[in-house]
This record gives structure tokens, C-alpha cells and sequence, in this order.
């Protein structure tokens, strides 16, 4: 799984607010509800996130590397 993902954030848990780009990074012990966590733009607060790979991702390889890369279908932000 990536150490860093950019997500777009609709209704942060931590401000209400929709963020774009935000750049969710892995958690050094990812628990079975959080695997990412990212500082709200707003207030810095931690908005917290699961990444789920489902059936449906694949992996391609990036045109400019060659090296792979996972396509994830879903996040999860918590409310918490």
C-alpha cells in the first residue's frame, strides 16, 4: 500500500468544509478502522482515513517510471 495518497475531501470530519488534494499519509501501526491520516487544512486537526482495495482495483504500470501502481477503488474517512 502507498505511504502517501492525495485525496479530495467532501465534508471533513474535523471542519465541515470540501478540501482538494489532500495528501493522506500511512500510519506507522494502521489499526483495523484507520490506515491514513492527513492535518484539515482549516484547523489541522487529524482527518482520519481506511484505504479499502476492492475487487475491483488493479495495478498498471506508471507510464513515466514503468514502475506499478494501485488503483483504489474506495476510501473510507472516519466521522470520528
Amino acid at each position: 500500500m502507498k505511504a502517501e495518497i492525495t485525496v479530495d475531501v467532501k465534508q471533513c470530519a474535523r471542519c465541515g468544509k470540501d478540501h482538494e488534494k489532500v495528501v493522506f499519509k500511512k500510519l506507522t501501526q494502521p489499526g483495523p478502522r484507520h490506515s491514513h491520516w492527513a492535518p484539515c487544512p482549516t484547523n489541522q486537526e487529524p482527518i482520519m482515513m481506511r484505504v479499502v482495495e476492492m475487487d475491483t482495483a488493479q495495478t498498471k504500470a506508471d507510464s513515466t517510471t514503468g514502475a506499478e501502481r494501485l488503483e483504489i477503488k474506495s476510501f473510507v474517512f472516519s466521522k470520528e
